[in-house]
């Protein structure tokens, strides 16, 4: 074909364009075809001595499914000089039939003889389009967003995602002043993000670091990002454009302050229990070195009081040993993340005059007084006996150990459906730098004082088991005030004068006297099953002329026993060798559902206790013995 003036027609020059290039006569048919459009529409150079062409031999363009190429040419017939394409048109080749996205523009122009020929530019977007996904996929996902500074004016340019991720509104066209920027970011690092741009802006090197910096949120909060960029040069060398991407990086730095704060626990727990193992050698040891010291004692003197003495101490001594015993196994519960609750009906007024008299037997300074409060006739209530206990002797008990004079007052009352049980001292107070540690495992406010340091956070993981509320107020030099509030149900509340009680009491108390006396006269026959020879020498001290007792080694003797012999109650043991207790009991409730089955064990845990009981022992009794218990359960069981 023929060059025109303009050489718009020139192969040479169409061949050099990276578009596609369509020249339509005025028939709209295609006249000509450079080297890409013959390779986007895969057709062959030798097409060219063929032409003019329909346009639908060649190519279609579709958008939205329809053919939109005959509206487009009648507009261009009508006058319209240029027609760009609208967006999602797609080209159609009719070699393969393959289609594929495009962007292009019609434009009509005149030839040497006057005549309108129509050119189509378009280009093939598919590569675009993917690079463009991947990119918007990628800064979706990970929270980057792209920005660029305009130097000569002053003005940021960033993604809009960048503002509906910030919550703030976006400036016009997306922009953002350098003052405007400047007063978003931290005023602590505001320096080094200045240093930053004028490394870039000196257009000297490029600032190929990272800077971590904080940037305020709509809501008034801060959010670490992470920004890097670059400087664009004009031909001089110059930067006149600077461009980059900030990273939100808040979701790593709370990751690593966690795991900064699960360090600095894990560093804490340890000291803290290699100081607890060294308080626990040191606890554990006292008691013992009393026990077997005057134990060995006991064995060489001669003089009764010495004797009664020595028993007074190492009876003293044991309680103090089986108390801290009994921590480290509330301890490991604790622990384990399972505090045991077990709920009962009982008058509470009874049982906190009993253990009042136990707290008095406590308080050995002549100079502090023990005040208990019992402001109810009758309080019978469902709660947890033995962890109520547990509280308020370890309140008292706290306020023993740091109460050198004055008075120790401990009390309930009811408030709501709740009991707030409460000590009050006139001790030393805790000083206000550590009033934080009150309740942390491990830790003793004097280490001077007796104790493991678990007492008091026991008492809170105990409290929140129960779903109350736990703590305290103190005064340095003046004294505290522990309290603790339980949820519980009343069964009935009675505000009588407390004397009328105690006479009650001692009614009741003539009574049993008399009924314990009338049953002492047949003594009832209590099967001891135990392996260890001291253990069982032990029980029969305790129930010495008090019962006939019987002994069995082992689980298969006790058996036989009960089957051939009249017995009253079984104390069973439960690890023993040739058959252990719970096999006994199981073997024993076969043929004798009635006889009274006692667990007496060293299993402390209240798993073993559901096994025992599970197995069909009545009761549960843990080692070491205590000899009032023992008898009071026996008493129970008509014993």
């Amino acid at each position: 074909m023929e060059a025109n003036g303009q050489t718009l027609y020139n192969d040479d020059l169409l061949n050099i364009l990276p578009d596609g290039v369509i020249i339509l006569d005025i028939n709209r048919e295609v006249i000509q075809l450079n080297q890409q459009a013959f390779t986007e529409l895969h057709v062959h150079s030798s097409i060219n001595a063929m032409m003019p062409l329909p346009t639908n031999k060649i190519f279609k363009l579709l958008n939205k499914k329809e053919d939109i190429l005959s509206t487009i040419l009648e507009e261009i017939r009508q006058g319209k000089k240029v027609y760009s394409l609208p967006e999602h048109t797609f080209m159609q080749e009719q070699v393969d039939y393959t289609q594929f996205p495009i962007r292009g523009e019609f434009a009509t122009m005149e030839n040497e003889e006057g005549e309108k020929n129509i050119l189509f530019f378009f280009r093939n977007i598919t590569v675009e389009l993917t690079q463009e996904y991947i990119l918007n996929t990628a800064l979706q996902r990970t929270k980057i967003y792209p920005w660029y500074y305009d130097i000569s004016r002053s003005e940021f340019t960033l993604d809009d995602r960048y503002f509906e991720h910030l919550g703030i509104p976006a400036g016009e066209n997306n922009t953002l002043t350098m003052e405007e920027y400047v007063n978003m970011i931290h005023p602590d690092d505001r320096q080094t993000m200045a240093d930053a741009f004028v490394v870039q802006l000196s257009g000297n090197t490029t600032f190929d670091k990272t800077v971590p910096f904080r940037l305020r949120r709509g809501d008034g909060t801060w959010e670490w990002f992470e920004g890097q960029s670059t400087y664009i040069a004009n031909i001089s060398g110059h930067p006149y454009r600077l461009v980059g991407i900030c990273l939100s990086i808040q979701e790593y730095k709370d990751i690593e302050n966690t795991l900064i704060e699960a360090r600095k626990k894990a560093e804490e727990s340890d000291r803290l229990k290699m100081a607890f193992l060294a308080n626990m050698s040191h606890e554990i040891r006292t008691p013992l070195n009393a026990i077997v010291g005057f134990s060995d004692l006991l064995m060489v003197t001669e003089d009764q009081e010495e004797k009664e003495e020595f028993i007074q101490i190492i009876n003293a001594n044991n309680e103090l040993l089986l108390k801290l015993i009994n921590d480290i196994l509330d301890l490991s519960k604790i622990e384990a993340g399972s505090v045991e609750l077990k709920y009962e009906n009982f008058d509470l007024a009874v049982y906190f005059n009993e253990l009042a008299a136990s707290m008095h037997r406590r308080v050995v300074n002549p100079q502090v007084r023990l005040v208990p409060v019992n402001p109810y006739e009758a309080c019978t209530v469902r709660l947890d006996k033995n962890r109520l206990a547990q509280i308020l002797t370890n309140f008292v008990t706290n306020a023993i150990k740091y109460t050198s004079k004055g008075t120790i007052e401990m009390g309930y009352e009811k408030i709501d459906e709740n009991i707030r049980l409460y000590v009050r001292d006139t001790g030393i107070g805790i000083p206000e730098d550590k009033k934080d540690k009150v309740f942390h495992r491990f830790e003793k406010l004097d280490e001077f004082a007796q104790g493991t340091g678990l007492g008091l956070s026991i008492c809170k993981a105990i409290v929140e088991a129960c779903r109350g509320e736990i703590g305290f107020e103190s005064e340095f030099d003046k004294g505290s005030l522990f309290w603790a509030v339980l949820p519980c149900q009343f069964e009935s509340v009675n505000s009588e004068p407390t004397s009328s009680r105690r006479n009650n009491e001692k009614d009741a108390n003539k009574e049993n006297i008399l009924d314990s006396e009338e049953t002492k006269k047949v003594p009832k026959r209590v099967l001891v099953v135990e392996d260890i020879q001291s253990n069982f020498f032990l029980v029969s001290s305790i129930l010495k002329n008090k019962c006939q007792l019987l002994h069995a080694p082992n689980g298969l003797e006790a058996v036989e026993i009960v089957r051939t012999q009249p017995v009253d109650l079984v104390l069973m043991d439960m690890k023993m060798p040739v058959m252990d207790g719970r096999t006994a009991t199981s073997e024993i409730r076969k043929f004798n559902a009635e006889i009274p089955i006692i667990a007496l064990t060293a299993h402390a845990f209240d798993a073993d206790r559901v096994a025992a009981l599970k197995a069909g022992c009545d009761d549960y009794l843990v080692k070491p013995i205590n000899g009032a218990k023992l008898m009071q359960t026996l008493k129970e069981y008509g014993c």
